[in-house]
């Protein structure tokens, strides 16, 4: 069983003002129907490899379930905006009717549904992940718009990294729960921008802490366990803590400082939080051997 807790302040739905005329008369303008085709590369680069490489690619379907799209005007100031669920038809191909001009397009896709920060201009825009295990996919385009390019695309990049925490052991049947913590996480992205912005937003804060905890009911559950994380914040370097508890009493703790996660990157961090104790004596016992001889049968 696995459970999260990420504490984040309420958020506000998006609210797009409509906007004001201006003081003098725009000319008419014959809207224009307009199609974004929705793509791009779902695969993760792995830095556990010495030679940095690729996961396998995902479709747009295998990987996101909600698409968020937003029009703004040259000026930033919102025009459209609209949501879609993968049981849409053509789910992937997003329709709008605008007028010719300049614009600032923003399309996210997620897996589950989300919340934005109340937001009337393009750079102010911010959205909230509500989801520890969200991983957050973005495109921002400057487009010219007219009869002559009605069709577009639209490339999602990935704006999450991703840590993997592996335990090459079998956990002890003491330890009840084991927590991985990363401090100095973000709670909002500037969609302008692509980067955590701790300035965007209703309450929006820095440093926050992200945590993921495994409670072990089964026996099976104790062997090789491992717990995965997506972070937000790849600006900034964050901590990562993982404890061990047996109920309420900590009993083993390890902490890395200043790792620094890049966008789109996958981090493996294993090893064995627990080494081999002699229960009568209680002396740990270090198993490796000093130095080694090879011979060969004569």
């Amino acid at each position: 069983m696995i459970r999260y807790a990420y504490s984040l302040p309420i958020a506000l739905l998006v609210a797009f003002c409509s906007c004001k005329k201006d003081s003098y008369q725009k000319p008419d303008l014959a809207p224009i129907a307009v199609t974004f085709k929705v793509s791009g590369n779902f695969s993760f680069v792995d830095a556990a490899r010495s030679t940095p490489a690729a996961s396998p690619a995902r479709s747009l379907s295998e990987t996101i379930n909600y698409l968020y799209y937003f029009a703004f005007d040259a000026d930033g100031n919102p025009v459209s905006n609209r949501s879609f669920q993968l049981s849409d038809p053509d789910f992937g191909s997003i329709r709008d009717v605008l007028e010719a001009g300049s614009y600032h397009i923003v399309v996210v896709g997620l897996k589950g549904e989300n919340i934005f920060t109340e937001s009337t201009v393009f750079n102010r825009i911010g959205l909230m992940v509500k989801n520890p295990e969200e991983e957050v996919f973005l495109a921002t385009l400057n487009l010219d718009i007219s009869e002559d390019a009605p069709s577009h695309e639209v490339v999602l990049k990935r704006m999450t990294s991703l840590l993997n925490v592996e335990f090459d052991e079998t956990i002890p049947e003491s330890v009840t729960r084991i927590e991985v913590a990363m401090a100095n996480e973000y709670d909002r992205l500037n969609l302008s921008s692509g980067q955590v912005d701790a300035s965007v937003g209703s309450g929006a804060t820095k440093g926050k802490p992200k945590l993921i905890s495994r409670t072990f009911i089964q026996q099976e559950d104790r062997v090789k366990p491992s717990l995965k994380i997506p972070m937000l914040n790849t600006v900034f370097p964050v901590s990562i803590s993982i404890k061990a508890y047996n109920a309420s009493k900590l009993v083993k703790q390890v902490r890395l400082s200043d790792v620094l996660m890049l966008r789109n990157t996958r981090y493996t961090l294993s090893g064995k939080l627990f080494r081999p104790v002699d229960v009568a004596a209680g002396v740990v016992i270090d198993e490796a051997w000093e130095n080694e001889v090879t011979m060969d049968f004569p």
